[in-house]
């Protein structure tokens, strides 16, 4: 099971949201079941990826929640996207952040999570792009 924590909500493997036949299980049993290892934190580190905009909490609690596990959301074309003005309002969120963590929360982590290869002058030089 791999989910992503999203503004709206969190993303569940569709079968753990099924109750038994003939059950009918409340919102809070069935995120119980679905969660019931979270006190495991290799757990959540290996299964669950946080994906965060206009939300600076996320990012400056990387040791908290793990470095590896948080991206940087665009959330473009919403109309609740920060667009036109996204490059700044990242710009605000991370500002601070050491820049190992800047790089994976910016392309770093999902270059990963999504298998992505990002060529080796653009990890050189972001600006080469």
């Amino acid at each position: 099971m791999t989910t992503q924590q999203r503004r709206g909500g969190l993303e569940v493997w569709a079968p753990s949201k099924v109750p038994p036949i003939g059950v009918e299980l409340t919102d809070e049993q069935q995120m119980a079941i679905a969660f019931r290892h979270l006190g495991d934190i290799g757990f959540a580190e290996r299964n669950f990826w946080f994906c965060a905009v206009e939300d600076q909490s996320s990012f400056i609690q990387y040791e908290r929640i793990g470095a590896d596990n948080i991206l940087l959301e665009a959330d473009y074309p919403h109309c609740d996207s920060t667009w036109p003005h996204t490059q700044r309002t990242i710009h605000e969120q991370i500002n601070g952040l050491p820049d190992d963590i800047i790089r994976k929360v910016t392309w770093q982590n999902a270059s990963r999570r999504y298998q992505h290869p990002v060529p080796a002058a653009i990890q050189a030089d972001p600006n080469a792009f």
